[in-house]
């Protein structure tokens, strides 16, 4: 994967069923019926849908001769992809057995994926009677995967509840707010090349992840290790302007559908970094690499891919570089700034 910056030259870049847990004196109830994660061909998303031939509303079974309320649940908690932002989704329960029961309490498995909007302990569900419960995903990048557990009694018995709660959120590419100019000057009495483009690798380092590195997907042959794959020449006494347009990459990890296994890789967007201060450190190469071709002011490199395996990478770091120039600054969104960046051997 080859990331490029801008570059302006001057003169001299994934079935799962509701299940009743009763307590030990009155036995497991049965499972009528449950739902399923859809998956695509590619990419695992989350299905809204419920499998085919499953029933319309996901009834847990209960031992008629051991309690007299019987709860059904409308469905899955099935968010499907979403985006960053608030959203929610309310499910029923309904008591269609012929005695009472009441919610003890609702809670998520894992609080740090969702919340319940709309709690409702303490509800005494007579027959006949429904119950919503609205729960929202927080903002968790990824696969989202729980359950809603509800603990529910009928005299002295205690039971509860556990309905699935998906999600896929991924993180939303927005739009450049500001462009970070980097002026780089060559004081020294030689040529020097500055990185540009990298494969798997980033020209240069801000401090926050700027890109992510080849990602294979199910199969892939084999990816060229992190390296400068692109310089431009800076004349002695010349400079060129390279330009940030101040966002980072914002990134979650995804399942893939590989036939019968499931892999992962991670993906991002692009996004406005937060304001404040900054360090850049951009590569410089004294002279240009041997695998590299000259033409015109531009070198394009012939990355080396021998004895590798395709795997999935993680966060681009900056290429390696025989040497490194470097500069401070403050980033303020929606304020175009130029930062100088000086060679010196």
């Amino acid at each position: 994967m080859r990331y490029s910056i801008a570059v302006l030259l001057m003169a001299a870049g994934c079935t799962t069923d509701i299940i009743d847990h009763s307590s030990p004196d009155t036995g497991v109830g049965d499972v009528d019926s449950g739902t399923s994660l859809g998956m695509d061909a590619g990419l695992v998303g989350v299905d809204a849908s419920l499998d085919a031939g499953a029933a319309t509303d996901a009834t847990v079974a209960q031992d008629a001769g051991t309690r007299a309320c019987k709860i059904s649940v409308s469905g899955d908690y099935d968010f499907g992809t979403i985006s960053q932002g608030p959203v929610t989704q309310a499910q029923t329960l309904t008591n269609t057995g012929s005695g009472p029961c009441e919610v003890l309490w609702i809670a998520v498995r894992d609080p740090l994926q969702f919340e319940v909007v709309t709690p409702n302990q303490g509800a005494l569900l007579i027959p006949g009677d429904a119950l919503q419960i609205t729960v929202r995903p927080l903002e968790q990048l990824g696969h989202l995967e729980t359950e809603l557990i509800v603990n529910l009694s009928e005299g002295q018995q205690m039971w509860e509840l556990n309905v699935p709660i998906r999600a896929l959120r991924q993180a939303d590419e927005l739009p450049s707010t500001v462009t970070v100019t980097l002026r780089v000057s060559n004081a020294t009495a030689q040529d020097r090349w500055v990185h540009t483009a990298g494969w798997s690798c980033t020209p240069y380092s801000l401090g926050v992840p700027l890109d992510i590195e080849f990602q294979c997907g199910c199969e892939c042959p084999a990816p060229p290790e992190p390296q400068v794959s692109q310089l431009a020449r800076v004349p002695a006494g010349g400079e060129i302007y390279l330009a940030w347009d101040g966002r980072e990459a914002v990134t979650w990890i995804q399942r893939i559908d590989c036939g019968p296994d499931q892999m992962q890789e991670l993906r991002m967007a692009k996004q406005p970094a937060a304001g404040g201060a900054y360090d850049v450190r951009l590569g410089v190469e004294s002279t240009l690499p041997a695998n590299c071709n000259l033409s015109g002011d531009f070198a394009d490199c012939t990355p080396d891919t021998s004895g590798q395996v395709g795997v999935s990478g993680g966060v681009a770091d900056k290429c390696l570089s025989m040497q490194t120039v470097t500069n401070s600054f403050v980033l303020v969104q929606g304020q175009n700034q130029l930062v100088p960046l000086t060679i010196t051997n």
